[in-house]
């Protein structure tokens, strides 16, 4: 009888060992798991908008071709203002006031070109 109790003691004396480093462990890793769980999603997050705006010379053609048609637009202004008063009249200024709206529709329809056909989704 009491090497049984012998036994039974040590082995719920190794098992409350095991219990403690368990513990310990799992303390331990849950710091680990919790950093890693907010670092992933947020890396892959990073990745996955790098690699959906990855187009960089198809958006940098689109704003200069925007960027040339203003500049279009304001010499046309500036040639409108060094004119002589009696040569302007509506239709010139309404004209000009159009042109940029003009521009905006057009490069509004290239981004949605740019952007139409792709789909955006979650990396998981």
């Amino acid at each position: 009888m009491t090497i049984s109790i012998a036994s039974d003691t040590y082995i719920s004396n190794q098992i409350l060992c095991l219990q403690k480093k368990l513990h310990r462990l799992v303390r331990h890793a849950s710091k680990i798991f919790t950093f890693l769980g907010v670092t992933l999603p947020t890396l892959g997050g990073s990745l996955a908008g790098i690699h959906y705006f990855a187009d960089f010379g198809r958006f940098a053609a689109i704003s200069e071709s925007t960027a040339s048609r203003l500049e279009a637009v304001e010499n046309r202004i500036a040639t409108l203002l060094a004119a002589p008063d009696d040569g302007l009249d509506y239709g010139c200024f309404a004209n000009i006031a159009r042109a940029p709206d003009k521009i905006f529709v057009s490069e509004i329809v290239l981004w949605q070109d740019v952007f139409g056909g792709r789909h955006i989704s979650v990396p998981v």
